[in-house]
């Protein structure tokens, strides 16, 4: 079978498709103890990020007033509504005294080093992420042909340096909120997959040369940490690992893609993607109150109960119209 990925003829089934199968792969790598810590490494290095590459393939907005507000108003108001909710009820459950300064603190740099059983609130940071990310493409659409040449060159020399002298440096998040980071690191690969998927026609032999590369990167990288929602993204010992990250992420992107248009049932969980993001966290966290067996069979049952509870509160919120408070359009 041969696909287009052109952006230009893609569909949102298509994409509602691509977007669910993220969600569901999020989900089977936030349960704690599914996989191997090895293959959750590789899982994490680009589950979250191809949701953060889906604006690059189709925003043409300009950077306006009108539209900072509009993206403000879709990201910020699920993510302050279910970080307020998560704060509340973990702090009940696990009897914790958080400091309004700390709680601030966390919300602004997008991460939360005081909540880290299993995923809870910290699974939020994507939120802030992918706010900075489209003002940072709005700018990009915004900017004069030779600009665009100068801003992309700026942020390329930042991907090199994100990457390099990151680290484990926690007293620099504290002022310089993770969605900076994620952005510098991901600006340069969005344009290039986006050069890609629209201007190269996948047939088979290409979407087997690209499956080779990421199964290959995956290997040389094994075991090795990368985690865009760890507290910084963890610097390189050498440039083959940078290299290896950023194949892992572009030809993941292109293959599952590829795969996610002929799986039409994702199409349903990709609609409500974002929602069952916001959900799934408080479902996990809850879930390890009644168990934190590592039973295979316990926690594949885990797995398919946090999708379909997740899920179910989704239509739920729009069966009592809550949908619209909660993710406005």
């Amino acid at each position: 079978m041969d696909v287009n990925l052109n952006s230009d003829i893609l569909s949102f089934e298509s994409i509602d498709n691509f977007k669910g199968l993220l969600i569901v792969l999020v989900i089977f790598g936030h349960i704690k103890g599914l996989t191997s810590i090895n293959f959750q490494s590789v899982l994490y290095s680009f589950h979250v990020s191809s949701f953060l590459f889906l604006p690059f393939l189709f925003n043409k907005d300009k950077l306006s007033l009108e539209n900072i507000f509009k993206i403000f108003r879709r990201i910020y108001i699920p993510y302050s509504i279910f970080y307020i909710i998560s704060l509340v009820s973990y702090s009940i459950v696990y009897n914790m005294n958080i400091g309004v300064g700390q709680t601030f603190n966390s919300w602004f740099i997008g991460t939360s080093f005081f909540l880290r059983e299993s995923i809870g609130i910290s699974a939020y940071w994507f939120f802030p992420a992918l706010f900075f990310l489209l003002l940072t493409i709005m700018t990009y659409n915004s900017l004069s042909e030779k600009m665009r040449y100068v801003f992309l060159f700026i942020m390329l020399i930042g991907h090199l340096v994100i990457g390099h002298y990151s680290g484990p440096n926690y007293d620099i998040l504290r002022f310089f909120p993770l969605s900076f980071y994620v952005t510098f690191y991901l600006f340069g690969l969005g344009i290039l997959i986006k050069i890609i998927v629209k201007n190269v026609q996948f047939k088979i032999p290409l979407i087997i040369f690209v499956s080779a590369i990421l199964f290959i990167s995956c290997y040389y990288a094994f075991g090795k940490n990368f985690n865009l929602a760890t507290p910084i993204i963890p610097g390189y010992d050498d440039l083959l690992d940078l290299v290896l990250r950023d194949l892992i992420m572009i030809s993941a992107f292109i293959l599952l893609l590829y795969i996610s248009k002929s799986i039409s049932y994702l199409s349903f969980i990709g609609k409500n993607s974002i929602s069952i993001y916001c959900i799934h966290p408080l479902i996990i966290q809850f879930l390890l109150l009644f168990t934190k067996s590592e039973v295979l069979w316990v926690l594949i049952l885990k797995f398919v109960f946090v999708i379909f509870l997740s899920i179910g509160i989704s239509l739920l919120l729009k069966v009592i119209r809550l949908n619209t408070y909660f993710f406005p359009r």
